[in-house]
């Protein structure tokens, strides 16, 4: 498994207008650290739809175009957590009786991968 980070700290400044280290109050690399848990929330989020799982998702990541859906699905979950205080996405769970409890996907991010195909409904 991976642990390159897709978006860079600079990246989301120029994208979003957030400077993370400055939002966060943390030290650059523990802005990366925090990319990296959200990069992860999406990778697996996508995983799960997957044949394969999360090696099959980063194999599929030579293709430019399943990549770019990939950051743009990150993005739009960092704006999602902007806009909830920079609430950590594993923190912000639902839970269905008798269910583990799992991250919430920004709603955007993850119409932006089902609409990409990434994320297979068996429909």
């Amino acid at each position: 498994m991976e642990s390159k980070l897709l978006i860079t700290p600079e990246e989301v400044k120029n994208e979003l207008e957030i400077d993370l280290v400055a939002e966060l109050g943390v030290q650059p690399k523990q802005a990366e650290r925090w990319l990296l848990r959200v990069q992860r929330t999406i990778i697996n989020h996508v995983a799960r739809y997957t044949y394969g799982g999360v090696e099959s998702v980063w194999r599929r990541m030579n293709d430019e175009r399943y990549k770019f859906v990939i950051k743009e699905a990150i993005i739009e979950q960092i704006d999602y957590l902007a806009t909830n205080n920079y609430v950590q996405a594993d923190q912000i769970m639902k839970t269905g009786q008798g269910q583990l409890a799992e991250p919430i996907i920004a709603p955007l991010a993850h119409q932006l991968l089902l609409n990409a195909g990434l994320l297979y409904t068996g429909v």
